[in-house]
């Protein structure tokens, strides 16, 4: 499975340049997964004509509460933020993914990590943190493709 990572400054194209690229993977009869981890855009669902943005998936993991408290308990146990997941893995499994955290049209998915919707809502570190669970997060597109 190939992965491309879109990053950069406010302003400068990231969106566009996500949708141009997923358009031409998948005329090139790719499957694609968009993982919208950019907690301030709240639009680039509807660039791919989602008329709703799927839950966050952060709230599958119990919502930003739960994963900053995960965060917290783990910096109160020694753990430094690259070596640490804010997936519980007791807790969680590949079931816990329902349909409204994901939106699927024909060769396209789309799955958002998390958003601030209102000022002073707080840091985007959960996000952060939920974004960078890498082989858990691997583990989820994985089997999110095989549905």
């Amino acid at each position: 499975m190939n992965k491309i990572a879109i990053c950069g400054k406010g302003g400068v194209g990231k969106s566009l340049m996500v949708y141009l690229i997923s358009k031409v993977m998948i005329d090139k009869n790719c499957h694609v997964l968009i993982v919208d981890a950019d907690e301030s855009n709240t639009g680039l669902h509807k660039m791919f004509g989602f008329p709703n943005m799927p839950q966050s998936f952060m709230e599958c993991l119990g919502g930003k509460k739960v994963v900053q408290q995960t965060m917290l308990k783990r910096f109160r146990n020694g753990k430094n933020e690259p070596e640490m997941s804010v997936i519980e893995k007791e807790q969680f499994n590949i079931g816990n993914i329902g349909d409204d955290y994901i939106v699927k049209e024909g060769p396209l998915s789309f799955i958002v990590i998390g958003k601030i919707y209102h000022p002073m809502e707080g840091c985007a570190c959960p996000m952060g943190a939920v974004s960078t669970a890498a082989q858990e997060v691997r583990a989820i597109i994985g089997k999110i493709f095989t549905r």
